[in-house]
């Protein structure tokens, strides 16, 4: 179990921008944001969200 444990992949946290979103053009925006910190973690490892 504990060797099991070691080969799991470290997963980090990503915390995703909160705001209200009003129309498609807002959440367009957010999508944008919320991707480039998803992508800029992913290159070190699994991302939780």
């Amino acid at each position: 179990m504990d060797a099991a444990r070691l080969l799991e992949p470290k997963v980090q946290r990503v915390d995703l921008p909160r705001r209200t979103l009003t129309d498609e053009a807002e959440l367009a925006d957010w999508l944008a944001e919320a991707e480039v910190r998803i992508r800029a973690k992913l290159a070190d490892r699994p991302v939780m969200v």
